[in-house]
């Protein structure tokens, strides 16, 4: 039994609806994927942002109690210098959180 020429253009306008379906699927998962995959690097810039507070205090703590040891200000050096680098990381991170 042959195939009528109107069912083989039916066929194929299926088939082609059925790619452009398709391909804007794909694009619609691709774009999801970099919306992820922004987050995920937000994240990790976030994270690193606070280790480097983190190894900064860790600094000036070691620093302050060289000093009330000692008495010698020679000790408040990586406390002064972690204070001012600390500062300036704060800004950028408290602005990477209203992202």
């Amino acid at each position: 039994m042959p195939l009528s020429k109107a069912k083989i253009r039916w066929s194929y306008l299926i088939a082609l609806l059925l790619m452009l379906l398709s391909y804007g699927l794909i694009f619609f998962i691709i774009g999801k994927l970099n919306r992820e995959t922004d987050w995920v690097t937000h994240s990790y810039t976030v994270i690193q942002k606070i280790n480097s507070i983190q190894v900064d205090v860790a600094e000036a703590e070691t620093g302050v109690r060289g000093y009330v040891l000692t008495n010698d200000f020679q000790f408040l050096r990586p406390y002064h210098a972690a204070s001012k680098k600390s500062g300036g990381y704060l800004r950028p991170v408290k602005n990477i959180n209203q992202r």
